[in-house]
């Protein structure tokens, strides 16, 4: 377990897909790049090499950038 302050090993988050599916919650570390984002995902939906570039990422709000080695900081909770 993580103290005050610390960056923690892991964070909760909440995935959500368009269309009739249940969102779906995964544990992750809090700072990845983007492409690691982007395969954790297409793992976590089933999805096959060509769906997986053809992902969106939305972030709170925003789209994340298609550059793969740009980094996202999770937050535990988040969408």
């Amino acid at each position: 377990m993580a103290a005050a302050g610390d960056t923690p090993e892991t964070v909760e988050v909440t995935l959500r897909a368009v269309g009739p599916s249940r969102p779906t919650t995964v544990r992750l570390p809090p700072l990845l790049t983007v492409a690691d984002l982007r395969r954790r995902v297409a793992h976590d939906r089933r999805l096959v090499a060509p769906e997986e570039g053809r992902l969106r990422l939305v972030l709170r709000g925003k789209t994340l950038p298609r550059q793969d080695d740009a980094h996202v900081n999770l937050r535990d909770g988040g969408d």
